[in-house]
């Protein structure tokens, strides 16, 4: 975990490349570099569309709402999505939406675990329970899996994995 915390916090704070020996970790398991372009390439545009958010280093903000993403086990990983402004006004669900199209862009899985943040967004807002969170999810496209993991897959992926299949039936 502290290797993991370590490389996470020099990912969100210096640039959208892991590098190094983690690099390989990650990466080495599936598809070999054309999968680790395609995770970079989703990081580099996940940069250019957002701003660092002046408080949080782990954080970018797409609009007014905090995204916490990077790159681990071969996948997307999507620590927080925390909005600061008023609940139920979009914010969170444009920036969902903004981060999908990047996975459907370039061919890669979205996970995370939907789990409440206490406290988390604007002030006097309630936050989201975790039930309210999952439900959230779905509602925006991703599967439910085992505890509270979330799963966004993008539809040419599904397509290719139920090509496959059918290709070894």
């Amino acid at each position: 975990d502290d290797i993991r915390n370590l490389v996470v916090h020099s990912y969100a704070r210096k640039d959208y490349h892991l590098g190094g020996a983690h690099d390989e970790l990650t990466h080495g398991r599936r598809d070999g570099g054309e999968k680790k372009e395609q995770l970079d390439s989703f990081m580099k545009d996940f940069w250019a569309q957002s701003k660092p958010h002046p408080l949080d280093d782990r954080q970018r903000l797409l609009g007014m709402v905090g995204v916490e993403a990077s790159i681990f086990s071969g996948n997307i990983h999507l620590s927080s999505i925390i909005s600061y402004e008023a609940k139920a006004q979009g914010q969170g669900t444009a920036a969902l939406t903004k981060l999908k199209a990047l996975a459907d862009k370039h061919g890669v899985v979205i996970e995370g675990t939907a789990k409440a943040i206490p406290l988390a967004g604007a002030k006097n807002k309630k936050s989201l329970t975790t039930a309210q969170l999952k439900s959230w999810y779905k509602k925006n496209g991703f599967e439910l899996r085992q505890g509270d993991q979330v799963v966004y897959t993008p539809p040419s992926l599904k397509k290719h994995d139920q090509l496959m299949v059918l290709a070894h039936a």
